[in-house]
């Protein structure tokens, strides 16, 4: 159970909608798409979707139960991915969801138009117990998201 959910890179909402059907929970995205920002708010009323940057997320510490990434971190430079990875942390209070490639190429690679990196280090060097777990062609029927692509479940310790 969780009672808050942040997305960063949500667009305009298609996870938060569907994540909209759990009762009593606060929702919030964030994106650097303005258009994209401005369609979120007209179709999840009610719900907190900002303009910004991953790098400098405009929440507290801890402020959201869990945070979601969904396709975005492996677009970060990798000058960048530190910096963001802090500021996801810091304001999940009690677990991180990312949805993304996996670094199966050298690490700081480009691969198909991704950065390749070990988000399961990244993760447990900021103090989380990880779970990762391979995509399908079932859940992602993209061949690229089939192969490369790995949900990365994360709980505080």
């Amino acid at each position: 159970p969780f009672s808050s959910l942040l997305e960063i890179g949500c667009n305009c909402g298609p996870n938060l909608v569907k994540i909209s059907s759990f009762p009593d929970v606060r929702l919030a995205g964030i994106d650097i798409n303005e258009d994209a920002v401005r369609r979120g708010r007209e179709l999840l009323p009610g719900v907190e979707v900002r303009v910004g940057s991953a790098e400098r997320l405009p929440f507290g510490q801890w402020e959201f139960d869990v945070v979601l990434t969904d396709a975005v971190l492996l677009y970060v430079n990798p000058q960048k991915i530190e910096a963001v990875m802090d500021e996801i942390s810091r304001v999940a209070g009690r677990g991180i969801i990312l949805v993304e490639w996996d670094a199966e190429s050298k690490l700081g690679e480009i691969k198909r138009n991704h950065w390749c990196r070990d988000y399961k280090k990244l993760l447990e060097e900021r103090g989380f117990e990880v779970e990762k777990i391979k995509l399908t062609e079932k859940e992602w029927p993209t061949k690229s998201w089939s192969e490369h692509g790995f949900v990365y479940v994360s709980r505080r310790v």
